[in-house]
């Protein structure tokens, strides 16, 4: 390559620059500049011949940005409702580089922290019917070129469990009767479960009463004798047939 100048040697110098040996014994100083890749070509004046030196420009390798790295996510499974904290986790052995987190395809009521990595929030009532979600989760760094990788996982959302309210009994007054009259009182109650069977019992009746258990109605003949032990603590409850079973009661004299 050399052979174009007629050049004799070359000798390296860590100082900087090459000293060229040229044909006619003199010495010409050719310097190295590092900056962005070029060839510049110099003419050297010899007598009255001229020959052309090609100088190559070398140039450092580019900095190679890494992608950054996310533990994987395992599945997750929650109910309507749920108050959700997840820690996504990730890193970039470029340690100066600042990491940045997406989200998407997550059940509503979420969202990420774009600099932290936590998933939080609360899930809304009606996530159950998208159910299941395919959740990705991108990270981002700022090197140049950026480098970006990303993880997905399936999200299952539950719908509530069946919450079973219980029965109201309306306000039972208090009664006063006359040993052998015949009685006919009806217990009011509700439930707020439509479709629920509601189940009517009662406790410390006078003798001679009983309570349907169907229809919640207290009736019968007193006895001659339950003047004896007037007053009487009735308690009534009335059952539905919910999941769970629920129950409530009222006390009257």
């Amino acid at each position: 390559m050399f052979s174009e100048i007629g050049i004799s040697t070359v000798d390296f110098r860590f100082i900087g620059f090459i000293i060229i040996n040229v044909s006619n014994d003199f010495q010409f100083p050719c310097w190295i500049v590092l900056k962005n890749a070029y060839q510049r070509l110099q003419s050297i004046h010899s007598g009255s011949a001229y020959r052309t030196l090609k100088e190559w420009i070398v140039n450092s390798a580019p900095p190679i940005n890494s992608n950054p790295v996310i533990v994987s996510i395992d599945d997750q499974n929650d109910t309507v409702g749920d108050n959700i904290s997840l820690q996504v986790i990730a890193s970039d052995i470029n340690v100066n580089d600042t990491l940045t987190y997406t989200i998407s395809g997550q059940p509503s009521g979420l969202s990420i922290s774009s600099s932290s990595g936590i998933i939080s929030g609360v899930i809304s009532n009606d996530a159950d019917t998208g159910s299941p979600y395919q959740v990705t989760v991108s990270v981002t760094d700022d090197g140049n070129p950026q480098g970006s990788t990303s993880d997905s996982f399936t999200w299952v959302i539950d719908a509530a469990p069946n919450v079973n309210s219980p029965p109201v009994i309306a306000n039972i007054n208090e009664q006063t009767n006359t040993v052998e009259d015949t009685i006919s009182s009806q217990v009011a109650a509700s439930d707020s479960d439509l479709g629920d069977i509601l189940t009517y019992s009662a406790v410390g009746l006078p003798s001679g009463l009983a309570i349907s258990p169907a229809t919640g109605l207290i009736s019968g003949t007193l006895s001659a004798d339950t003047d004896t032990n007037s007053p009487y603590q009735v308690t009534v409850t009335v059952t539905n047939d919910g999941e769970p079973v629920v129950s409530a009661n009222t006390l009257f004299n």
